[in-house]
């Protein structure tokens, strides 16, 4: 799979790990994504929204330090490309607890997501890349 990312889930993620609430957010991305196929990913997944072919799916991950499961974890947005089957695009994430808590993402989010997704993608030397972060 090659896997992309938003320039603004990039700087959303450098300022959760700021929060001691938060450290260990990619290394929950990295374990919730590795080793799992796109055909996984859309079956354990919301789909959100489809335009131009490309599709927009919630997930919950669990954060690694809170017992609160998935539920009380992150939520990350994550987008595949209908026209390259092998491309993944991370777009969003945010704690659904704590002090950077925040609420659903909204329809107008989620296309505003779709729109960022022609003009800010980035591509990742490897998923592992995140690590550098």
């Amino acid at each position: 799979m090659n896997y992309y990312y938003l320039l603004q889930f990039k700087a959303d993620v450098k300022k959760l790990q700021k929060k001691n609430h938060y450290k260990q957010v990619i290394k929950d991305i990295l374990q919730f994504l590795t080793n799992k196929p796109k055909q996984q990913l859309i079956q354990q997944n919301i789909l959100i929204k489809e335009n131009d072919g490309i599709e927009l799916y919630k997930c919950r991950i669990a954060n690694s330090l809170s017992n609160k499961g998935k539920r009380g974890g992150y939520r990350f947005y994550i987008a595949f490309d209908a026209l390259d089957s092998e491309k993944l695009i991370v777009c969003l994430t945010y704690p659904k607890d704590g002090p950077k808590a925040q609420t659903n993402l909204t329809d107008k989010g989620a296309e505003q997501l779709l729109k960022a997704i022609d003009t800010t993608t980035v591509k990742l030397d490897s998923l592992d890349s995140l690590n550098s972060w």
